[in-house]
């Protein structure tokens, strides 16, 4: 997956979006198209933002995330368990995202590979100098922005009940998905991400 850096999801705090997500996903199946939905949401200010730009952001974020998905994703989240939602949406926002994504790769599912059940302060940090030593973009963002980033990052991992915060570090929690969305996944290798950052089993 080709994809450069960005910081682009600390931009109004992204997070998981489950609430708006959900909205746009019933509109759909009502039979709205996308420009009918940002319609609808602009005039009637769905997702309750203090400014149209707001909106127009908000909504372009979304229907990116929504994109991600296939069919059937799309109704585990509507009708699957709350484990499953919290997978799919996470496993959206990383495809959105390389600079998430390797997060997931480099330092929560290594560090449960390896046994470990912990994010340290440490892990994260090592991982920033690890980016900024390959990326000059990283490395060219200001401490603020850097500071911003672990901020929505973690608050992602926590909103997916993948990480849970103590005084000064993070267990992992593998986030137990049902078995119809593992056998769905081990139909469509496309998919593979999904399990893989769940941390619940082999595939």
């Amino acid at each position: 997956m080709s994809q450069d850096y960005s910081a682009g999801f600390i931009s109004g705090s992204e997070h998981l979006y489950r609430y708006e997500i959900k909205q746009v996903l019933l509109l759909l199946d009502q039979g709205l198209t996308q420009k009918q939905i940002r319609e609808k949401a602009l005039r009637e200010n769905l997702f309750r933002q203090k400014s149209h730009q707001a909106n127009v952001v908000l909504l372009r974020k979304v229907f990116k995330r929504v994109d991600q998905w296939d069919k059937r994703l799309r109704e585990f989240v509507q009708k699957g368990t709350s484990a499953d939602v919290n997978a799919i949406l996470l496993y959206a926002y990383l495809k959105c995202y390389r600079f998430l994504r390797e997060f997931a790769y480099e330092v929560v599912v290594y560090l449960h590979e390896q046994g470990q059940r912990r994010v340290t302060r440490s892990d994260i940090v090592d991982f920033f100098e690890r980016k900024e030593e390959q990326s000059p973009k990283i490395r060219n963002f200001t401490p603020e922005t850097k500071q911003k980033m672990r901020q929505v990052m973690l608050k992602a991992y926590v909103e997916a009940e993948c990480l849970i915060p103590g005084d000064t570090d993070w267990e992992i929690r593998p986030i137990p998905i049902s078995e119809e969305l593992k056998a769905y996944v081990r139909e469509h290798p496309e998919h593979r991400m999904l399990a893989e950052i769940s941390l619940t089993g082999g595939w």
